[in-house]
């Protein structure tokens, strides 16, 4: 029975410091520790679902097992009722896990789900004010090159990335970069599929591994900026999750304001009419900074729909970036609203 309060009490004590944390990564770090110091087992380790990097682990400095690498327990980490993380301990004390040990480990593991579900909702919070702060600054720079300038700086943290630089197709097609001494890259060749890349002027994702001159470096995001031959060049750690499409779109949207894509003056009401109802609503949605994939789930249509629809709105305004179209609503919906 002493054993028992002992144990409990130490679970009310790790509980209260697993859920003191407001990042992901923070509560899974403390998870670990916690692991350890409740069960006295050798080592610990958490991974979020689908992520390629490293587990954060923990190792006890001084393990109680006899074998460290002996047992190990899987216990998921739910949020929401979906398997967020997992978390895994090994070499448990008496050299096998008990029904007490792994009850103990569940109960951890329900206080680190409402934890991460904190925690997500913060980071979440956090990343739409980082978005709207640089959107802003991007807009109230005095020039095109001020404006990548402010870009290049906020997209590290925005896409998570290891560093961001311009880069141009030079004339003889080999690419070059703009970037500062402290960036490893200055030019490529003109087979290099990062040059093919910026010179087709998509939107496109190179593979892990590519720039092979920067150890490390994962997938590199290529965001055409304005000029034919020229992007914004996002290069992200090897070990980071691939950006989801609602990212690369949003990313997208901020270059194209960075290299001042070109606006109506005012928003002229003709060109509204001239659109069908679906397609007013689906500007006035862009406006709102929705992606595709939102617009859709708001609407009930299809994110091909929707595409189609950005498509026909755009040839119809005679407008080439839906930062465009994003502007225009916006001016079109403040003309409306001025008394």
């Amino acid at each position: 029975m002493a054993d028992i309060e002992v144990r409990l009490r130490r679970l009310l004590k790790v509980n209260a410091a697993v859920v003191g944390h407001l990042h992901v990564r923070s509560v899974l770090t403390r998870l670990t520790a916690s692991a350890l110091e409740l069960t006295g087992a050798a080592s610990a380790s958490a991974r979020v679902q689908g992520d390629p990097g490293p587990p954060i682990e923990a190792r006890s400095s001084h393990p109680t097992s006899s074998d460290p690498a002996g047992e190990t327990v899987d216990v998921p980490l739910s949020v929401r009722g979906e398997v967020f993380a997992h978390l895994a301990v090994t070499g448990p004390p008496a050299g096998h896990w008990s029904d007490d040990d792994i009850e103990l480990l569940h109960a951890l593991a329900a206080t680190a789900g409402i934890a991460l579900d904190k925690a997500r909702t913060y980071e979440a919070t956090r990343q739409r004010e980082r978005w709207a702060q640089a959107k802003a600054d991007v807009r109230a720079a005095a020039s095109p090159d001020d404006a990548i300038g402010i870009l290049l700086g906020a997209l590290p943290d925005l896409a998570r990335a290891e560093f961001a630089v311009r880069a141009r197709v030079d004339v003889d097609r080999s690419l070059v970069f703009d970037a500062p001494s402290t960036v490893p890259l200055q030019r490529l060749p003109a087979d290099h599929p990062l040059t093919t890349a910026v010179r087709a002027g998509d939107v496109t994702v190179v593979p892990r591994n590519v720039l092979t001159r920067v150890p490390g470096s994962g997938e590199a995001l290529v965001l055409p900026s304005g000029e034919p031959g020229t992007a914004v060049v996002v290069v992200r750690p090897e070990d980071a999750a691939s950006l989801d499409a609602d990212d690369i779109e949003r990313l997208s949207e901020l270059v194209d304001e960075a290299a001042g894509a070109s606006t109506p003056d005012a928003a002229d009401p003709g060109l509204f009419e001239e659109l069908t109802p679906r397609e007013r609503d689906v500007l006035l949605l862009i406006a709102d900074g929705m992606s595709n994939r939102q617009i859709a789930e708001r609407l009930f249509l299809s994110e091909k729909t929707v595409k189609n629809n950005v498509t026909a709105l755009l040839r119809k305004m005679g407008m080439e970036r839906r930062t465009q179209a994003a502007v225009y609503g916006a001016q079109l919906r403040d003309t409306q609203e001025r008394p």
